[in-house]
């Protein structure tokens, strides 16, 4: 398999949901950051797309030609996770996000997350 690099939109099995979680397969983007892409632990932070537009504002669009996805889908920012790049199911990455989805991805990403 590729290494996973950020930005870029993966297949990965998430498995069984709890609660509210996302699971099953479906595209998510790699949103680790560079550093993080290349340690050598098989993990990626990645946030889970949806096709389903709950209208709320965290929800980012994804639609460009170049993320790869073949249907308008929303990244759940609000539903952050690593997982193992085992659950990946293909070997190289179906697309990258455009930069304006980037931009808006690392600006709701900034709200989901307190750093220090």
């Amino acid at each position: 398999m590729t290494q996973p690099n950020p930005w870029q939109v993966w297949l990965v099995d998430l498995g069984r949901p709890v609660g509210h979680e996302q699971g099953g397969l479906r595209p998510a983007i790699v949103v680790g950051s560079q550093t993080h892409c290349q340690f050598p632990i098989e993990m990626a932070i990645v946030v889970p797309l949806t096709s389903r537009d709950r209208g709320l504002d965290h929800h980012v669009r994804i639609d460009s030609p170049e993320s790869g996805v073949k249907e308008t889908s929303w990244a759940r920012t609000d539903d952050l996770k690593a997982v193992s790049t085992e659950r990946f199911t293909r070997t190289t990455a179906f697309g990258t996000a455009s930069l304006s989805e980037i931009a808006e991805l690392r600006h709701w990403l900034r709200q989901m997350v307190a750093f220090c």
